[in-house]
């Protein structure tokens, strides 16, 4: 068995070494990665929790998940703009409606999941999508137009659930 050496190289040094070469660990420049977090608070809303988040871009993102209400509980999304978050209006078909997920492809196509339901936002409003009924969608994926992806599960049976949007269907 081959012994193998251990050393340094100086900060920010790249070099690539063949198996079998001396082992070498580069250090690490210390960072401070949350220097620009700012906390902006978002509208008080009674019974309210949010539950996902997806971001397009500073000035463009999207939080959803629920308000509970005495038999059940209703959608709930919030949208911020750069400066503040607002509460934008979502269908709530039924008694027990909420979001788990949301994803965005662009400003224009965003998609919310939760129980027994999809939701897409166009850009002006938020429309349901057809979705089995007896499931749990849990999470959302869409990184095109054209292609999203819901995950979760059926309530009755537990099967996991795949769903996919193609723009069509």
């Amino acid at each position: 068995m081959t012994r193998r050496r251990l050393t340094t190289w100086p900060c920010g040094a790249k070099k690539a070494r063949a198996f079998g070469a001396s082992l070498r660990v580069e250090r690490l420049e210390a960072r401070n990665l949350l220097s620009s977090l700012a906390f902006v608070p978002s509208p008080q809303v009674s019974g309210g929790s949010l539950t996902g988040a997806a971001a397009i871009a500073a000035n463009d993102i999207w939080a959803v998940g629920n308000i509970s209400i005495s038999n059940g509980a209703q959608t709930l999304a919030e949208h911020f703009n750069g400066t503040s978050w607002s509460v934008v209006p979502t269908p709530s078909p039924t008694s027990n409606s909420f979001f788990s997920g949301v994803a965005a492809a662009a400003s224009k196509d965003v998609w919310a999941v939760g129980n027994s339901l999809i939701e897409h936002w166009n850009g002006s409003s938020w429309s349901v999508v057809p979705s089995p009924t007896g499931t749990r969608l849990n999470g959302v994926a869409a990184p095109a137009s054209n292609n999203a992806w819901a995950v979760g599960y059926e309530t009755n049976s537990g099967n996991a659930v795949v769903e996919h949007w193609d723009r069509t269907s």
